[in-house]
This record gives structure tokens, sequence and C-alpha cells, in this order.
């Protein structure tokens, strides 16, 4: 990178922070209406997509 130039390139401390545990991606289809249904609980209560599932999971048990 062109140290004159004062356009793009890397910010220091910029993008995503590691996750302190280790993380997979997981993909899956639900109807439209489902996914609708979903988002509604999951912003009425604050909770990411991840914290769901352990939820979820938790409750299973």
């Amino acid at each position: 990178m062109n140290k004159n130039e004062k356009r793009g390139g890397a910010r220091l401390g910029a993008g995503r922070k590691p996750s302190d545990v280790e993380t997979v991606t997981m993909s899956f289809r639900i109807p439209i209406d489902t996914r609708a249904a979903l988002n509604a609980i999951l912003k009425e209560r604050g909770l990411s997509m991840a914290d769901f599932v352990k939820a979820a999971l938790n409750a299973l048990k």
C-alpha cells in the first residue's frame, strides 16, 4: 500500500472480533412464515439466533 495514499486499506481494530469458543456455520431451510415468526420472537426477546438455539436445546433436555 502506498503510504502517501489517504484512502483504502485495513484499519486497526476493524472487523469482527474473534469468538472465545470455536464455532461452525450451519444452514437449513424453513418456510417463510416460520422465519417471520422466529425473527419476531428473537427481536421481542433481544436474542441472537445462536442464543435461541442454545435455549431451545436446554429446554429439550
